[in-house]
């Protein structure tokens, strides 16, 4: 959020753990401002891209 980590899931191999997991109904859609989606680590910028990206990415804004 913002572009702070806020979850990175565990890799491809290993069990999600949805205990984890960030919950985006905490977040009041009425304070972003603007969300990005890459579906794979192909599309996803080098800003947001980590070593171990191997998935898609959801990049929310909020308003400040």
């Amino acid at each position: 959020m913002d572009g702070a980590l806020i979850h990175r899931s565990p890799g491809p191999t290993a069990a999600p753990n949805f205990e984890s997991a960030f919950d985006l109904t905490t977040i009041d859609i009425a304070n972003l401002s603007g969300i990005e989606i890459y579906r794979s680590a192909a599309e996803i910028p080098g800003v947001f891209n980590g070593a171990s990206a191997a998935c898609g990415v959801l990049v929310l804004w909020t308003r400040r």
